[in-house]
């Protein structure tokens, strides 16, 4: 019995299963179907090796859940691997095969849970988004100088330690004269890895849609946009110059215009007091679902009651009513504990922002970009100067390798040297409105109706 796969996806398969490597490391545009190939390898580790324990594992459990399980179960039940399973603990999310083979199913943030746990393999998705202690406690799991394997994949939006583990891993091209250690490992290259890392892009998926990687190539910028190379390619460059090469104030800034009181509005704050305090001010128009920041209020210096305040005035100018009712905003800021609480204790309700950096600057920019329609996700009205001043200066922190924003040393910003506290409520009041609501890139696997087995060719 076979599987079709796509060539690229056979060759991780090949090296996940049949090479006696280490580490196999599978980074990929999005949707460039990792993540499906991976799957069907955690299948064939678990029937080809019975009686043996391997981890599922991912930064979160809605990750480990909502991807990698589903992904799992979709493949087994489509191909009728379901009638291998013995047992399924949802309690334990602990998978019995009739093999004997246990697949335990982990979020990395109850980290504890495997720390006393020997495994054969396991599999890592999305791993850039690990940090080095949960990659760490996962891959001993795995014992030094067994046949044990690690399968990572990842996209190539990746932080500086996982970084620095793939660059000590060996490539493809050294396999043809590989060696073997005492162990019966692959040694790769001139450091002697008995690891490999391949690459992969959005365009080696065939299953995607045609319009599918254009369409991400236009949201990134254009063919030689950073991102578009990096996210949708998977090539191994960094991020660098301004982030939002994208913004054009001829399409993005709007004069001001009376908005409807029935349109939703929310807000977002960075707090700050030698850095400045900024509190931007969204709405929405639901006919379109074009979001407006049509107001801004920056300061430093100034005590929280002032600020609170500042706040009202704004808030009173731009009301949200339901009907006749008027609604109580959402306001979603950074995580400090007292500042919340202080203007929470000043009638303002206030909802912790989703701040993850990375995978916000990816929303901005894809509410940035051109859609369909011929218009952006966002638009700003020109009287929020300090944030349109901000917006086209943004960039990479070079000497971080374009893996984080470059921030500007405290007080910086009155002088006209840029810092990035707008930018940040900028990103808070996008990003988490819009992850909120479930509104991100979602990367669609095809999984096919062919018969599956213990072999594959490639398609």
């Amino acid at each position: 019995m076979q599987i079709e796969v796509w060539p690229k996806q056979a060759e991780f398969l090949d090296y996940a299963i049949n090479r006696p490597l280490r580490h196999v490391v599978h980074v990929g545009g999005f949707g460039s179907g990792k993540t499906h190939a991976a799957a069907i390898a955690t299948w064939l580790l678990a029937l080809g090796r019975p009686r043996s324990r391997g981890i599922v594992a991912a930064g979160t459990y809605r990750q480990m859940k909502d991807t990698m399980l589903d992904a799992f179960d979709s493949i087994g039940e489509e191909h009728h691997l379901d009638r291998h399973i013995s047992r399924w603990s949802k309690s334990d999310m602990t998978l019995t095969l009739r093999n004997g083979t246990e697949i335990l199913f982990r979020s990395m943030e109850a980290m504890r849970r495997i720390l006393s746990i020997n495994a054969s393999w396991y599999w890592a998705d999305q791993a850039e988004s690990l940090t080095a202690e949960q990659f760490r406690a996962l891959d001993t799991r795995v014992r030094k100088g067994t046949k044990g394997i690690g399968l990572l994949t990842a996209n190539s939006a990746y932080g500086k330690w996982f970084e620095t583990f793939y660059s000590k891993l060996g490539r493809p091209d050294d396999l043809p004269l590989a060696p073997l250690n005492a162990f019966g490992q692959l040694q790769l290259g001139p450091k002697k890895s008995t690891g490999l890392i391949m690459r992969s892009s959005t365009l080696d998926n065939y299953s995607n849609p045609p319009e599918y990687a254009a369409n991400l190539i236009e949201q990134y910028g254009g063919e030689e946009s950073p991102y578009t190379r990096r996210l949708i390619y998977g090539e191994d460059i960094p991020f660098g110059g301004v982030i939002y090469s994208m913004f054009r104030p001829a399409v993005h800034v709007v004069e001001p215009f009376p908005i409807p009181d029935s349109w939703e509005k929310w807000g977002a704050l960075d707090f700050g007091y030698e850095h400045p305090f900024v509190y931007l001010l969204f709405a929405e128009d639901p006919q379109d679902g074009m979001i407006y920041v049509v107001a801004e209020y920056r300061k430093r210096r100034t005590l929280l009651a002032e600020h609170a305040r500042a706040m009202r005035r704004i808030e009173s100018q731009y009301p949200y009513r339901v009907g006749n009712a008027l609604q109580e905003l959402s306001r979603f800021c950074d995580h400090d504990a007292q500042d919340r609480n202080e203007l929470l204790a000043a009638g303002l309700g206030m909802q912790n922002a989703v701040k993850d950096v990375r995978e916000g600057i990816l929303t901005v920019i894809r509410a940035l970009s051109i859609r369909a329609n011929g218009q952006p996700g966002v638009k700003i009205f020109s009287t929020c100067t300090q944030l349109l001043q901000e917006i086209r200066e943004y960039r990479w922190d070079e000497k971080a390798r374009g893996e984080t924003p470059y921030k500007g040393p405290t007080g910086q910003g009155d002088d006209g040297v840029i810092c990035d506290d707008t930018m940040d409520a900028f990103r808070y009041g996008l990003h988490s409105r819009i992850a909120g609501a479930n509104m991100r890139v979602v990367v669609d696997l095809d999984l096919g109706r062919k018969p599956f087995g213990a072999g594959y060719h490639a398609r």
